[in-house]
């Protein structure tokens, strides 16, 4: 019985200014079975890749020029445009502090980690990723059903507002 990687049908995205960094994210993901993974230099390169493949996953450097991490996140998670405003991102960061980690979580960062990078932080980063995507695919598609539920019977059906019906 073989065991599914789940990284291996992953597109992931890397912005990084380093190319130390970036060499290392995409050695450690081929490692890991990553199915493919598009490499940015900076925060623009990986808007432009965002917007054209819509990868899994977005792993960035929080400083970056000329548009850093955050400004990544920001547009990601707002744009009108963003083909997918809930994509974990992943973004890595030699600052700490409990401002940092806040300014992140507002921005919408998935997962913040710390530099220099573990591979197995990397990895248990993807995976609570991957979990959080898939409980968010299953909250959309129940909401998708609630929204547009199939026929009630006559006893199921909702009653005009104002009235309720008595539970025995």
């Amino acid at each position: 019985m073989s065991t599914t990687n789940p990284i291996d049908k992953l597109s992931i995205l890397i912005a990084d200014d380093s190319e130390t960094v970036r060499r290392l994210l995409a050695s450690l993901l081929a490692a890991l079975g990553a199915g493919r993974v598009f490499i940015a230099n900076n925060g623009s390169e990986a808007l432009t890749t965002f917007f054209r493949y819509c990868p899994d996953i977005i792993i960035t450097d929080a400083a970056m020029a000329p548009i850093d991490g955050y400004e990544l996140v920001d547009t990601v998670r707002t744009h009108p445009e963003s083909p997918d405003p809930n994509v974990p991102v992943i973004m890595l960061s030699a600052l700490s502090g409990d401002a940092h980690e806040a300014r992140a979580e507002q921005m919408g960062v998935s997962i913040l980690l710390s530099k220099p990078l573990v591979p197995e932080a990397l990895y248990k980063a993807i995976s609570e990723a991957l979990a959080s995507a898939e409980r968010r695919a299953w909250l959309e598609e129940a909401a998708l059903k609630i929204a547009d539920p199939s026929p009630l019977p006559a006893d199921k059906q909702p009653l005009p507002a104002g009235r309720s019906r008595m539970l025995h």
